[in-house]
């Protein structure tokens, strides 16, 4: 791990600006693991992370498993594990594909449960609800 560092949010309107600032860092290939508990915003980091870039329809892919989308010359592949019961079903949705292309950043909620099977990735957002309206990331760059 290279560096840590945490934020505090305490508004839509912070995790917004979190999300635009970190749109910054995006390049071809990477690959970003989400982690949290449900309802600590990692979708909604997601949808703002992709606006900037003209994405408008962005829906958690927790009955889909895998949305993509495109926009600002960048091609996304935003998953949740959440509903997977093993390895093995990474392989049967087709996943490593996005890996392994090259072309896709790839946005991975719920990484953690899948993590040895899984590539370093290049950012860990880890989200912790503080309350009901303010949250802790801790951002991890490898």
């Amino acid at each position: 791990m290279k560096t840590q560092s945490e934020v505090s949010i305490n508004s839509i309107e912070q995790l917004s600006e979190f999300a635009e600032a970190f749109s910054k860092k995006l390049k071809h290939g990477m690959i970003i693991f989400l982690n949290g508990p449900l309802g600590s915003g990692k979708t909604t980091f997601v949808r703002y992370l992709v606006s900037g870039l003209g994405i408008t329809e962005v829906a958690s892919p927790s009955f889909t498993l895998i949305n993509e989308y495109k926009g600002g010359g960048l091609r996304f592949a935003h998953a949740d594990f959440y509903r997977l019961k093993s390895a093995g079903e990474l392989h049967e949705i087709g996943f490593f594909e996005y890996i392994n292309s090259g072309e896709y950043i790839v946005l991975i909620e719920w990484a953690e449960l899948f993590k040895e099977t899984l590539p370093e990735p290049d950012f860990v957002l880890s989200f912790a609800n503080e309350s009901e309206e303010s949250r802790k990331v801790t951002q991890y760059e490898f």
